[in-house]
């Protein structure tokens, strides 16, 4: 019975259970929320949607990929919504466009959504400023960060209380402000993500802050978290992303203007500032290229009172060409601040959270794996500043890292650590950084030549540093400069480590100074091979402790260590130092001595050097040799106390170095050098006047100059005089008050002359390049006032006019370029100019002058013509024996004949200053009208000349620079990029050469005033349709855009009658350019003579003037 009663009870059972799971499945299908899913497809449709409209459920948005998504009726859409919400392309293939139209039009914000994905997207022209978020958000985020700036912009905004977020192949290009700010993003996954081409910093700058992509992280209100926020970046692209903010501090300020610090940016920048969670950011397999920034270019990582264990990890990832422009020498690919600033914190307590053991807290806030480097720009590579971290063991640790091609810039052209806080006479370590697995190669001279200076840098410089570890297989071959700098910092050696051929001043390998040593790990095994100094000591390891004596230099972590060192093939360069303390000393060593190896001339700052026993000292060896002050913070006397007793004078030498000098009342007749000199400059340019002076001569076949901290003051003469410069690196060169016209001695300011002599041939441009230099009151009184109608026919006295800085180029046998920087002229006075002059005169060559970021003021001109007081420039070719039609096959087979570009930045285009009323009361005042009418008048003319890009015009345009995205100057205010796939039937493997200088002709595919503008040479269907490179001799000659328009027209006389007399080819581009190119050079002066002449002619005359042409 009992057996019958349970088999009645099972099924009863079963049927119970079965009920119970319905009722359960039923209230599970109610609760899930329905799925919203919304297809876009019209312009304005997006817009409307997520800025207008709520969601109750969580909801998909496709937009269509055969439209425009347009935003641009909106300050800042915020689409608040505790739902999920998901932003997709209707293709899996292809990215839908969303595109703000209005410069800083636009914004996309989200917040409390729970989850947020964006897929498959490209955000281009997008960017609002943040001021005009809603005032709760604004206040939440300034509360804990200065972070709204006035002018602080972003196109893509992720406000705090997002659950998570996925990013995935969606592109960011030409935007405004920040790509992507994202404030305490909790868990956040990019992939393929492409931040390019931001607008800030263009040359129609206005002022919008932010670059790139901002994580930061912040304690406000509903952020505290037991569980980690963590940020994965997975190969992604941030290439061309620009941070031009107006003001350069260095980092030693950096921690005295938090306030302002935020809006400081680069491709991407992690901000850490909370102490409430913590957060960790993972960058693998990206690239991070062609950015620039103040700080850095690439990654800027800070942690400000942010005591957690938050961390940034980079593997797998590369790094190439990034740039940073701030005054100070930083990193241009990674800069990593860490600053404990909180004097509130309980150092007690946060030993005991951190380890209850009562040791001290270790925090390991960056790791870098797996990655490369490569060239980069004008400072070093990666940057480590650690401030008052007194609290905490700080751990920095490079795994498995690469640095080839690098430029020597500078010391710590790789790594630059510095700690502020390091307590060295303690065993309580504070710093730590390893370096596992490292390798350098080929770190090369910025200056491409073999420089002193240079060979006095390093690779990786390290100051304070409690513990830098070097182990595991590491390679360190071909360098310049030591390769490791340590200053006040104990190194740690380990593992297997390889040094070849490596050559610096002194310390090849290791160069250690101050309160420094060595700790050699048990199984260390070091081989150095071929290395070698400039000195005559520290072949290899150069060790000096400067501090205490008492401290072994090299000790062992074991008394019975198996450490291998292998020293092979060390070499020292004879090396000579002298240093002169003595008044005629230098006078004594330069004008009588011979140099027999490099030479270092060190000078005392607490005399004053003296040279008057000389008429004109030649300095003459092939050698490399420098002249310094003993101070780096003040400069050495050298004074020449008879008018005009001597001057200086450098021929042969190798590389010469002047630095931290101030060189008084100096000048010697040019006369006064030696015959074969003169006879070798006057063979072809009359240079040596009976008048003719210089205080300091650079003549020729010197390979490389750097003049550095000099001042030249009180001279006769010429201050400074060069032949033929090769490459000369002017830095901080002050040249004022000349004594030039009192007495009859000719020559002013700074003279660059570049001429054909015997050895001056070369395949490589000689490139001069004046930084940070001031030109003040220099007078050139020369007796001869012509006008510049007779330049060309007193050539003989010509090169006796000069300016604060004159160039001339007379050369056919070289390139040579001179690029002035940040620069300042005032006060001075000359025949033709005031400030500088600049003459080519039978120069057949692609010299250039390019004058940037400069200031002129209260220049003065005082020939018999109404000239430039500024700048005059003169273009000259007057040699009636060069054949015009070999010229043209021979130097410019691309039919660009004669190309001069001249590049000037004033800071102010028209400017009236106090000095005005000095001019009115001495009677000039009667002037100002014609003053006025000429700017007017000017302007009227530049206003017919001048181009503004405009999209679907064709144009010609030379091209200035090639790469993966071509240079080219359109003659607009703005150079355009042509891409290199820009061409018919241009793939990676097969696509045109294209050189600098090449004549191109295309049309504008993108002319936006707030772009720069894009050329291509190709349709919309992928033909060339007449556009590509003008390969065929030819020439090119500048028309008024209104004649240019005219010959484009239907019934154009001028066109109808040359084509009935001859065969010719010619292009026309909406910029005032126009080719041309017929079978004979007659024949295309003559069709370039009757396009120019038929402006203002009527048709009649436009006949007769062709039927006038043809006959003769």
């Amino acid at each position: 019975m009992d057996t019958i009663n349970m088999g009645q009870d099972g099924p009863s059972v079963s049927i119970l259970a079965m009920f119970l799971f319905l009722v359960v499945l039923l209230f599970t299908a109610a609760s899930v929320t329905p799925l919203h899913q919304v297809v876009i497809t019209e312009e304005h449709g997006l817009e409307k949607l997520i800025c207008n409209s709520s969601f109750a459920s969580d909801t998909v948005l496709v937009l269509s990929t055969n439209i425009t998504h347009i935003i641009g009726n909106v300050s800042f859409c915020v689409i608040n919504t505790t739902y999920s919400l998901t932003l997709t392309s209707d293709s899996t293939s292809k990215q839908a466009l969303v595109k703000c139209p209005v410069q800083l039009s636009s914004g996309l914000g989200f917040d409390n959504i729970h989850n947020l994905t964006l897929k498959r997207l490209v955000v281009t022209g997008c960017g609002r400023y943040l001021r005009e978020l809603p005032s709760n958000v604004m206040e939440s985020i300034n509360s804990s960060a200065h972070l709204i700036h006035h002018h602080s912009a972003a196109a893509l905004l992720l406000l705090p209380q997002i659950k998570a977020i996925v990013i995935e192949e969606v592109k960011i290009t030409y935007y405004y402000g920040f790509a992507m700010l994202a404030i305490n993003p909790m868990n956040a996954t990019i992939n393929k993500l492409a931040v390019t081409i931001s607008n800030g910093g263009r040359t129609n700058y206005t002022g919008w802050l932010g670059s790139g992509v901002f994580l930061l992280f912040i304690d406000i209100k509903g952020s505290q978290s037991s569980v980690p926020f963590n940020t994965f970046i997975h190969k992604s692209v941030f290439h061309y992303n620009y941070d031009y903010t107006q003001s350069y501090p260095c980092t030693s300020h950096f921690k005295d203007e938090i306030k302002y610090k935020m809006i400081y940016a680069a491709a991407l920048t992690v901000h850490y500032r909370q102490a409430s969670f913590i957060a960790n950011v993972n960058i693998v397999q990206s690239n991070f290229s062609n950015n620039y920034g103040i700080l850095v270019g690439a990654i800027l990582l800070v942690h400000y009172n942010s005591f957690t264990y938050s961390q940034t990890t980079i593997s797998h990832s590369s790094f190439c060409k990034n740039f940073a422009y701030s005054d100070c020498s930083i990193g241009t690919d990674l800069s990593f601040f860490f600053y404990d600033h909180n004097s509130n914190t309980n150092s007690s307590q946060m030993t005991n959270d951190c380890y209850p053991t009562g040791t001290a807290c270790h925090f390991y806030p960056l790791l870098i794996s797996n990655t490369a480097y490569q060239f980069t720009g004008k400072s070093g590579i990666i940057f480590i500043h650690i401030f008052s971290a007194k609290h905490f063991y700080v751990n920095v640790k490079l795994s498995r890292i690469s640095f080839k091609f690098i430029p020597m810039f500078n010391r710590g052209s790789c790594i630059s650590a510095t700690s502020l806080s390091a307590d060295t006479t303690s065993n309580y370590v504070h710093t730590c950084i390893t370096l596992e697995s490292v390798s350098t190669s080929n770190i090369f001279l910025s200056e491409q030549t073999e420089s002193i200076k240079a060979y006095k840098r390093s690779s990786f410089l390290f100051t304070n540093i409690d513990c830098v570890v070097l182990n595991g297989l590491s390679n360190f071959t071909d360098n310049i400069g030591s390769v490791f700098d340590i200053r006040h910092s104990q190194v740690i050696l380990g593992g297997q480590l390889h040094f070849e051929n490596n050559k610096a001043d002194t310390g090849p390998a290791f160069k250690l100074t101050g309160l420094s040593r060595f700790i050699l790990q048990d199984d260390l095994s070091a081989t150095f091979v071929k290395n070698s100094a400039l000195q005559n000591y520290g072949g290899v390891i150069y060790a000096y402790n400067e501090v205490s004596s008492d401290n072994c230099m090299f000790t062992s972590n074991l008394s019975n260590s198996r450490i291998i060192l292998v020293f092979t093939g060390v070499s020292v360069t004879p090396f000579n130092q002298v240093v002169i303390t003595e008044e005629h000393g230098l006078e004594k060593l330069i004008c009588n001595s011979s140099f027999a190896s490099d030479t270092v001339l060190i000078l005392s700052t607490n005399i004053t050097h003296i040279i008057g026993n000389v008429s004109f000292c030649v300095v003459n060896t092939t050698y490399s040799l420098t002249l310094t002050g003993d101070s780096t913070s003040k400069q050495a006397a050298v004074k020449c106390p008879v008018q005009p007793s001597s001057g200086l004078a450098f021929d042969n030498i190798h590389n010469l170095t002047l630095n931290r000098l101030v060189v008084t009342g100096c000048g010697g007749y040019l006369r006064d050098l030696p015959s074969s000199v003169i006879e070798s400059i006057n063979s072809s340019v009359y240079l040596i006047h009976h008048h003719s002076a210089a205080a300091l001569l650079l003549l020729p076949q010197i390979k490389a100059i750097v003049i550095e901290e000099v001042n030249i003051t009180s001279y006769y003469g010429f201050a400074m005089l060069a032949i033929n410069p090769l490459d000369t690196t002017i830095n901080k060169l002050a040249v004022a008050i000349s004594h030039v016209g009192r007495t009859g001695w000719l020559g002013s300011g700074v003279f660059m002359l570049f001429i054909d002599i015997k050895g001056s041939q070369s395949s490589v441009p000689f490139h001069t390049s004046i930084h940070k230099s001031v030109f003040h009151s220099n007078y050139d009184y020369t007796q001869f006032y012509p006008c510049t109608s007779d330049f060309k026919d007193e050539i003989k006295y010509k090169m006796i006019y000069a300016a604060a800085l004159t160039v001339y180029y007379r050369q056919a046998s070289f390139i040579a370029n001179v690029n002035v920087v940040h620069s300042n002229f005032s006060h001075n006075c000359g025949v033709f100019v005031g400030a500088v002059l600049l003459v080519h005169y039978n120069s057949f060559t692609y010299s250039q002058t390019t004058i940037s970021h400069s200031s002129f003021y209260e220049n003065f001109a005082y020939g018999n013509c109404p000239i430039g007081t500024d700048l005059s420039f003169f273009f000259y070719d007057h040699n009636s024996n060069i054949d015009s039609n070999q010229m043209i096959n021979d130097c410019y087979p691309t039919g660009l004949l004669f190309l001069i570009n001249l590049s000037i930045d004033f800071e102010l285009p028209l400017c009236f200053y106090d000095g005005m009323t000095e001019l009115w009361k001495s009677g000039l005042g009667l002037l100002f009208p014609v003053y006025l009418l000429s700017i007017v008048i000017g302007l009227i003319v530049i206003s017919r000349y001048s181009y503004v890009p405009s999209e679907g015009e064709k144009v010609i345009g030379v091209v200035l620079r090639t790469g993966r995205v071509y240079r080219v100057d359109i003659g607009a205010s703005q150079n355009a990029s042509l891409p290199e796939l820009a061409f018919e039937g241009a793939t990676k493997r097969n696509k045109p050469i294209v050189q600098v200088g090449d004549l191109v002709f295309g049309s504008l595919c993108q002319a936006d005033p707030d772009f720069e503008p894009e050329m291509t040479c190709v349709d919309s269907s992928g033909r060339a349709s007449g556009m590509g490179l003008l390969k065929k001799p030819g020439c090119v000659i500048s028309c008024t855009l209104s004649l240019c328009r005219r010959l484009l027209s239907k019934q154009c006389a001028v066109m109808e009658e040359l084509q009935k007399h001859y065969k010719f080819e010619c292009v026309v581009g909406l910029n005032g350019r126009v080719w041309l190119s017929a079978p004979t050079l007659m024949q295309t002066i003559i069709i370039r003579n009757c396009i120019k002449s038929s402006e203002f002619m009527s048709e009649d005359s436009i006949k007769e003037m062709v039927r006038q042409a043809v006959l003769t």
